[in-house]
């Protein structure tokens, strides 16, 4: 009979790995007796250099001599060297009799999986040769042997090699599931049986490797964290509060990159707070905004106690501290009471707009009807004046019967903050609702979960925050290293805006133009304070539209697309060159809207500058996205 490893258990060695400090459950007999058997590449099983031991057989092992001992149920004379050692069976021993007998027990009792079986064998060390004998050989089991099939099973087989170790922490650092990482192993290793261990084993493992990281305990490991990173970062930033007790109640960061960003696109900032999280269910907030490239940009992150006004006032200072002392322009929030109180405090120049999602959102849960849905997003994104949104939104009332609904008196009251019409003035610069909140909590999902740690939650997001930029990187290279292919009838604007403009903002400019290309203006009518003009569409005179009021153009470039086929309808072939060429020489500066309205405002006399003047417009709301632009206009 051969001594099989499936039976054959190495007395001690059966942690999953040396960097941790696991204590056992004192139930758990596996794990106070039971031990792995010898790893097959051990020196250690060397047998005269010829067997190793689990390939012996029962003639072999008398009076054998061995080089090298294990290290395994050693015993060590008074100079602390081994002397003996001996190899038992996986189910040697018995559970001790107080673990059987427990009243008060918090889980099931594992099943018991010792017999007692004497079958061992026992190496001594013979001094005379510095060799190792065998000394005692008990062949006999008192139990059958485990099958084949069931062999990778038995614990004194299963272990996590270092090999093993090294990828389950990469992945798991990736933020790859565990039972996904089981998966993959075992496909890695043509099947479950040939894994080397189950699944219990590396939950085990995973486990022991969390704890470890917070061994100083969650939040001190957090802290820690941020430090070891201002310590590489000389531009990050940090800042946390305790409460009474000694607790961490709320914190926050943004590091360097962060920073940069927000000092380039910071004009516009949209947060929101989501919680679940992490494993304490703490409120997460991120501020985020709108890159040269229309891209999410993360500017930096906060984890609250509560979401209270309070909360909010003291998240905004700090983020106002850590950016330098600069304020944003316009704020984009889900409507959060407490968010617009702490906004209403500390960002007092900063324009507030309220998510346009989620003002649909509470409509359809506060008016059960479709059609007054439908209605009410025009009154947010139809381009109106004052008066014809107080006339249509009587009309919409006594259409749908909602005269006194409490809800829309709420909401009329805030229109300043999601009508179009109220804010059409201001820029905002692509970002109209939180989607951007809600599309970066979509990422952090892939990343993050609800039984993260503070640490492990910081990690992941830095994982999903290398990934915006990754891809705003993919981006930029795009943009500097390749040139779009020119699709519309008006090339020369088209090529013009492509050598100005990053890639993604350049399609939004081409739509403009292909449209415009295909509308036909003339001007009807003009006085010192109105020019009337008709707009139609080629191919389409069922689309025509006329506009009396100069308002709509006023800062914001509304109606963008009507001024390059303005341009085009006087025969100019003017690019944008020319563009910025011909309004330096009227001694103007572009570079905010306040410029341009002035402008409007001043030199309204005659339809032609009115013209001229609404292409810089279109100019000036394309180009605020391109630092490089901006740089040329100016």
């Amino acid at each position: 009979m051969s001594i099989n490893e499936v039976d054959v258990k190495n007395d001690s060695d059966n942690d999953l790995g040396d960097d941790f400090d696991y204590q056992p459950n004192a139930e758990d007999d596996a794990e106070d007796d039971d031990v792995d058997s010898l790893d097959s590449t051990s020196k250690s099983e060397e047998v005269c250099g010829v067997k190793r031991i689990a390939d012996l057989m029962v003639e072999d092992i008398w009076n054998l001599e061995f080089r090298t001992e294990d290290e395994d149920d050693v015993v060590r004379d008074k100079q602390g060297r081994i002397i003996s050692r001996q190899l038992v069976c996986n189910k040697e021993g018995w559970r001790n009799v107080r673990y059987l007998d427990l009243d008060d027990r918090s889980r099931e009792a594992r099943s018991l999986t010792r017999t007692k079986c004497p079958a061992r064998l026992r190496v001594k060390l013979d001094y005379g040769y510095g060799l190792w004998k065998i000394s005692c050989f008990v062949e006999s089991h008192n139990h059958d042997l485990t099958p084949p099939q069931f062999a990778h099973l038995v614990p004194a087989n299963r272990r996590l090699s270092v090999i093993d170790k090294v990828q389950v922490k990469n992945l798991h650092n990736f933020g790859v599931k565990t039972c996904h990482i089981m998966g993959y192993i075992a496909f890695q290793k043509g099947g479950y049986r040939h894994a080397g261990f189950t699944r219990k084993d590396l939950y085990n493992h995973v486990d022991r490797y969390r704890r470890s990281k917070v061994k100083n305990e969650d939040a001190n490991a957090a802290i820690n964290y941020l430090i070891g990173k201002s310590n590489n970062d000389p531009l990050f930033f940090g800042k946390y509060t305790f409460t009474s007790d000694e607790r961490l109640e709320h914190i926050f960061w943004a590091d360097g990159q962060s920073i940069i960003n927000y000092h380039c696109f910071g004009d516009i900032v949209a947060f929101d707070s989501t919680s679940k999280k992490n494993k304490y269910n703490k409120p997460f907030v991120i501020f985020s905004g709108c890159n040269h490239h229309g891209q999410t940009v993360i500017f930096g992150s906060g984890l609250l106690s509560d979401e209270t006004t309070e909360t909010y006032k003291w998240l905004l200072e700090t983020f106002v501290e850590a950016m330098g002392g600069k304020s944003p322009k316009a704020v984009i929030t889900d409507g959060d009471l407490a968010m617009r109180d702490a906004i209403k405090n500390v960002l007092l120049d900063a324009t507030h707009r309220l998510c346009g999602w989620h003002l649909q959102r509470n409509a359809c849960e506060n008016i059960k009807n479709p059609n007054f849905l439908r209605n009410f997003k025009c009154l947010i994104y139809d381009n109106n004046d004052h008066r014809e949104f107080d006339w249509r939104w009587a009309a919409i009332l006594d259409k749908h019967n909602l005269v006194g609904s409490t809800w829309m008196e709420k909401t009329y009251e805030t229109r300043a903050m999601w009508s179009h019409c109220f804010l059409r003035d201001k820029f905002f610069g692509y970002i109209r609702t939180t989607s951007q909140c809600e599309g970066i909590n979509s990422l952090i999902r892939f990343y993050v979960n609800r039984k993260n740690t503070l640490i492990d939650f910081m990690h992941n997001l830095d994982r999903a925050l290398k990934e915006y930029r990754n891809n705003e990187l993919i981006a930029g290279f795009k943009s500097q290293f390749s040139e779009p292919v020119m699709i519309t009838l008006l090339e020369v604007y088209e090529r013009s805006a492509s050598c100005y403009f990053t890639r993604n903002i350049f399609k939004e400019i081409r739509n403009e133009i292909q449209r415009a290309g295909a509308l036909n203006i003339k001007v009807l009518s003009t006085t010192l304070d109105k020019v009337e003009f008709s707009v139609t569409a080629l191919r389409d005179p069922a689309k025509d539209r006329g506009w009396k009021s100069i308002e709509p153009f006023k800062k914001g470039g509304t109606r963008k697309f009507t001024a390059t086929g303005m341009r085009n309808r006087k025969g100019k072939d003017n690019t944008f060159d020319e563009v910025k060429e011909s309004q330096q020489d009227k001694r103007h500066s572009f570079t905010n809207y306040e410029c341009v309205n002035d402008v409007i405002d001043d030199k309204c006399d005659t339809p032609h500058v009115q013209i001229d003047l609404i292409v810089v417009d279109f100019w000036v709301t394309s180009c605020y996205h391109c630092d490089y632009a901006i740089q040329l206009m100016n």
